[in-house]
């Protein structure tokens, strides 16, 4: 006689959020940027689903030198949710004055 063992994971993955992450304002009436995604691995479940929300904000003048916070979630095929955050930070690449008269 022959016996089956199923085995059920019950350890989440283990997720790593970015660090130091900044997020550029490349256009003075705004755009959209789209957040890093975090790295997972499970020691079971090879490839770990791995979101993070949200996925992508509009960021404007306003925004500058204010971080967005995000939430990145990692989940195995048995359910299994391990959840980290981490803040970005929102820098300007766009000449928002023109050009100076110089007298």
């Amino acid at each position: 006689m022959h016996s089956l063992y199923y085995f059920t994971d019950k350890i989440a993955p283990n997720i790593i959020c970015p660090e130091n992450v900044t997020l550029w304002l490349t256009n003075k009436d705004g755009n959209e940027v789209f957040a890093p995604l975090p790295t997972a691995d499970d020691d079971v479940d090879p490839s770990p689903t791995v979101v993070v929300e949200p996925a992508s904000v509009n960021i404007t003048i306003k925004d500058l030198r204010t971080a967005k916070v995000f939430t990145g979630k990692a989940m195995d095929k048995d359910g299994n949710e391990a959840i980290c955050q981490f803040a970005a930070e929102i820098r300007g690449k766009v000449d928002f004055y023109g050009p100076m008269l110089r007298r």
